[in-house]
Formats: C-alpha cells, sequence, structure tokens
C-alpha cells in the first residue's frame, strides 16, 4: 500500500510527487486521497488532512485507517467528543474492525470514563477475536487498572483454560498475581500450573 511508504520517505514533497502520479491516474481514488491525508497530518496541515480523511470515508466507507486518524487528529485538538463519534461511526460501518473497537474502548474509558462502554467494546472485540490473546491481556488490564483485580485475574484463567498449552497465557497471569499478591504467591500458582 502506497501510504505505508509515505512513513519511510524522508522529504514531504518527494512523497507529493509520487502521490501526484496516482491522482493523475485516478483523482478520486480513495486510497490516495488517504495518503494524501497522512501526508497533510505529518506536515501538520490538520484541517487539510480533516477534509481529505472525510472526503475519503464518503468515498470508501471500509478504509478504517480513515477513522482511526481522523478521530486522532480530532482527540489532539481535545475534540474527544467528535473522535468517539467518528469511531462509532467507522464501527457501524465496518462493525468487525478491532482496531476502530480498541481506539474506542480507550478513549471511552480515559477521555470520558464510560468504563460500561469500554467494557462493551472489549467484549465485542473478544467476540470478533476469540482465540487472539492480547486482546484477553487488555481486558484483563482494563479491569485491573479500574480496581477489579477479581474480575482481570478471571479472565486472565479463563485464557489459559481455552489454551493450556500457551505458556505466554500462565506468565500473563504470574507478572498479574505478582503484581497483586507478591512473587510468592505468583512462583506458588506458577508451579500449580506446571
Amino acid at each position: 500500500r502506497i501510504y505505508t511508504i509515505v512513513g519511510t520517505i524522508e522529504y514531504i514533497d518527494q512523497a507529493r510527487k509520487l502521490l501526484q502520479e496516482v491522482f493523475s491516474k485516478q483523482p478520486d481514488h480513495a486510497e490516495a486521497i488517504l495518503v494524501d491525508a497522512t501526508i497533510d497530518s505529518k506536515a501538520g496541515n490538520k484541517d487539510q488532512a480533516i477534509e481529505k480523511l472525510l472526503k475519503t470515508i464518503e468515498k470508501s466507507p471500509a478504509q478504517v485507517e480513515a477513522y482511526s486518524l481522523l478521530a486522532v487528529i480530532y482527540a489532539s485538538q481535545g475534540k474527544e467528543d467528535q473522535a468517539n463519534t467518528i469511531l462509532k461511526d467507522g464501527i457501524q460501518k465496518n462493525g468487525d474492525d478491532v482496531g476502530l473497537r480498541m481506539m474506542l474502548a480507550q478513549s471511552l474509558a480515559v477521555n470520558k470514563r464510560d468504563l460500561t462502554g469500554a467494557e462493551m467494546q472489549l467484549k465485542k472485540i473478544i467476540e470478533i477475536e476469540p482465540d487472539d490473546f492480547k486482546y484477553r491481556v487488555a481486558m484483563a488490564m482494563f479491569y485491573a487498572a479500574n480496581d477489579q483485580d477479581d474480575k482481570a485475574e478471571s479472565v486472565l484463567r479463563q485464557a489459559i483454560a481455552d489454551d493450556e498449552e500457551d505458556a505466554k497465557r500462565y506468565l500473563v497471569l504470574v507478572e498479574f498475581l505478582a503484581g497483586k499478591t507478591g512473587a510468592k504467591a505468583a512462583e506458588d500458582e506458577l508451579l500449580a500450573a506446571i
């Protein structure tokens, strides 16, 4: 994808020249507009980036990168409500995108202190990706950060029950327990699991 190249190009003017070649062939190419918006954002032209991201979303609602970058820009401007709205719109149009759901969960938990909404998004992510352990860890960290250690431990224990052969799952639980109850309890837990 062309927008991954943008990050490795040293000069924005070089990136723009390459992008102009794409626009000369396809002036309304949604991904090219997204790349242009990314360049604008990196160059500090946030208003231009917003305009182009909205155009990208209009032309191609499946461009989840447009929603996430737009949400980041809005949040950086202190417009958390607009960021959340654009994330919700992206989720509505791309329901199984866990990246947008993770961003929304984080925003709800941190910016809005809407723990119920954040928890709902995290649960939905686990429904979508039940075998991906990192989302279980994210859910456990969410609970732990909100003084719900019993729920955090339960999520980690369920992850172990789902795949007892994955040593990483035990180690994350051990680290959690070590932080919670001390190293001896964590060591006992690991030895009991082996």
